[in-house]
C-alpha cells in the first residue's frame, strides 16, 4: 500500500514542522524575557552604584524594546533627579502618573522635586514683587483632576459592573412574577442606568485628562518668558528654572526665524511665550 504510506509520512512531517515552530517560538520568548530581565537588572545595578547616566540609558533602551510603564518612568525620574536634572525628573514622574495615577512613590517624589523647583524660582525673583507659585485649580478643574486621579480603568470597571447589575435588575423585572421584586427590579434598573452613565462620564473625563497635552515641563534653566513669540519682544517676569510645570496654551511657528514658540501660563505674573525647544509636553507615549 505505497499510497497510504506516503500520506502518513507527509502528515508526520507536517506535525514535526509545527512542533519545531512551537519550540522556536517558545525559545524566542524565553530569550526575549531573559534579555529584558537582564537589562532591568543591569539598570538597577548601575543606579545602586551611583552610575545614574548609565542607568538612564539602560532604562531608555528598555522602554524602546519592551514598551513604557509607570514603573520605568518612575525609575527614570529617580535617576534624573539623582543626576541633577530636575526638568527630566519632573517630566518622567508626570509620565509615570499619567500611566498610573495611584503610584504613591511617584506622587511623593514629584511633590518633593517640585518644592525644590519652587525654591529655585523664588531665588530668581530677587526684589521684584512676583510670585512663582503655580495658580491653584478652579473648583471644577479640581473635581476633574480628582476623578482622573483614580484612573480611567477604575471608572471603566465600575461602568461595566453597574451595567451588568442593571441587566440583572431588568431580568428580575421581566421574568419574576412577585410584585415586590418586580418593583425592586424596575427602580433598581433605573438607578443603575443613571449610575452607569455617571461612571462612563467619569471614565471619559479621566481618559481625556490622561491623554491631554495641556501640561509642559521647563527643561532648561533660566528660561525667559516673552510678551510675544519673538526674542525682540519684552521679557515678562523672572526666568523660570528647570522642572517648572506650566500650562500649555498654544503654539506659534515663526517661519521667518525658523523657530517654534509655545504660549505658557503659570499664574498671572508668569504668562507669555517661550521657545518650544525649552519645554516638553507631558505625554505618556503609550496613551492614545
Amino acid at each position: 500500500m505505497p499510497g497510504r504510506t506516503g500520506r502518513t509520512v507527509c502528515k508526520s512531517s507536517s506535525g514535526l514542522s509545527y512542533s519545531m515552530l512551537k519550540c522556536l517560538f517558545l525559545l524566542y520568548l524565553c530569550i526575549f524575557a531573559s534579555l529584558s530581565l537582564s537589562a532591568a537588572e543591569n539598570a538597577d545595578s548601575a543606579y545602586a552604584k551611583g552610575d545614574y547616566l548609565n542607568a538612564i540609558s539602560l532604562w531608555q533602551r528598555q522602554i524602546k524594546s519592551a514598551g513604557v510603564s509607570s514603573e520605568l518612568f518612575y525609575n527614570l525620574g529617580n535617576a534624573y533627579s539623582k543626576a541633577g536634572n530636575p526638568g527630566a525628573a519632573v517630566l518622567n514622574y508626570k509620565k509615570s502618573l499619567k500611566l498610573n495615577p495611584n503610584n504613591s512613590d511617584a506622587k511623593n517624589n514629584l511633590r518633593y522635586t517640585e518644592a525644590l523647583v519652587l525654591v529655585a524660582n523664588e531665588s530668581q525673583v530677587g526684589d521684584k514683587t512676583l510670585d512663582p507659585t503655580p495658580e491653584p485649580l478652579t473648583f471644577f478643574n479640581a473635581i476633574s483632576h480628582g476623578i482622573a486621579s483614580l484612573g480611567s480603568n477604575f471608572w471603566a470597571i465600575l461602568t461595566i459592573v453597574c451595567f451588568l447589575l442593571m441587566m440583572s435588575a431588568v431580568v428580575i423585572y421581566v421574568f419574576v412574577k412577585n410584585v415586590r421584586f418586580r418593583k425592586i427590579g424596575f427602580f433598581g434598573a433605573g438607578i443603575l442606568f443613571l449610575m452607569s452613565g455617571a461612571m462612563y462620564a467619569c471614565a471619559y473625563v479621566s481618559r481625556s485628562i490622561q491623554t491631554a497635552r495641556t501640561e509642559a515641563v521647563v527643561m532648561d534653566n533660566d528660561v525667559a518668558i516673552y510678551a510675544s513669540p519673538s526674542v525682540k519682544s519684552k521679557k515678562v517676569a523672572a526666568p523660570l528654572s528647570a522642572g517648572t510645570v506650566v500650562r500649555l496654551l498654544g503654539v506659534h511657528n515663526d517661519k521667518n526665524a525658523g523657530e517654534e514658540w509655545s504660549e505658557i501660563y503659570l499664574n498671572a505674573d508668569y504668562a507669555g511665550w517661550v521657545p518650544s525647544s525649552s519645554i516638553e509636553a507631558v505625554s505618556a507615549d503609550c496613551i492614545r
